[in-house]
This record gives C-alpha cells, sequence and structure tokens, in this order.
C-alpha cells in the first residue's frame, strides 16, 4: 500500500546528524528521526500485509506518531515547520487508511483504488520533506 521505498526513507532521516551544527538543532534532528525510524520499524515488517488487522494497527501508528510529533516542543524554527509538515502527513496517512479499510469492508473497489493513489501521493510528499529535513540538518 505505502510501498517500501516511501517508508524506508523515513530511515534515511537518522544518516543526516553528522552535520548537525547548532546544537538545538542538533537535538532536534536527532529526535525528528528517533520518531521517524521508531515508526519505520514499527511499519516496515509488515508493509505488504494485507490482513485489515494489521493495516489498521497501521493506522493507528501514523496517528500515534502524528500526536507525538505535536507533542514535541520543537525550538528550532525550521524544524517546527517541518514536524508540522509530517505530522500533517502521518494524520492524513490515518484517516485515508481508516478510509482505505472501511472501502475494503464494503467491497468499494473503484474507492479504495482511489484512496490508494491518494496514499501514494501522499508518500511522494512524505519523501520530499525528509529530503528537505535532510538538507537542512546536513547544513553546518
Amino acid at each position: 500500500m505505502l510501498g517500501r521505498k516511501k517508508l524506508f526513507l523515513i530511515i534515511n532521516l537518522v544518516f543526516f546528524l553528522s552535520g548537525c551544527g547548532n546544537l538545538t538543532r542538533l537535538r532536534e534532528c536527532e529526535k525528528l528521526a528517533s520518531i521517524g525510524t521508531e515508526l519505520a520499524n514499527q511499519t516496515m515488517p509488515n508493509l505488504l500485509e494485507k490482513d485489515q488487522e494489521i493495516i489498521y494497527l497501521f493506522q493507528q501508528q501514523f496517528l500515534t506518531t502524528s500526536e507525538q510529533i505535536n507533542n514535541e516542543n520543537w525550538r528550532d524554527s525550521k524544524i517546527l515547520d517541518y514536524s508540522s509538515n509530517l505530522s500533517q502527513i502521518y494524520q492524513e496517512y490515518g484517516t485515508l487508511t481508516q478510509e482505505f479499510i472501511s472501502a475494503l469492508h464494503r467491497k468499494e473497489r473503484e474507492k479504495a483504488l482511489s484512496i490508494q493513489t491518494k496514499l501514494n501521493d501522499l508518500g511522494t510528499k512524505q519523501v520530499q520533506i525528509v529530503e528537505e529535513i535532510n538538507n537542512y540538518c546536513q547544513v553546518n
């Protein structure tokens, strides 16, 4: 549903840490990377799972991660912007995943395919934000 490449990019957040020069930026880059890595570790092993209960767990994990990001006290203004964007994406993942599950239950194939397209588009948006975060955190 979400694609291995897209969720795998979350893990790449870890690799930007060496370039963070500012201590606040470094800590916040590490924290955001930690949150993203935790989500990836929870979802990656079962990414191709078709069991609706597992998909429901994905939905819950996205919503929980979104909330976790929102509950952080980000001091770096750019990290705050990036974290807000990621949180919104994870919230949308959660919402769309619930809609996807509902469409499957109602056997609404076209709607499920439409939602899957939206999820893929959201994945592209996520990749762009992760790349921006990587670039920002690598600046000395």
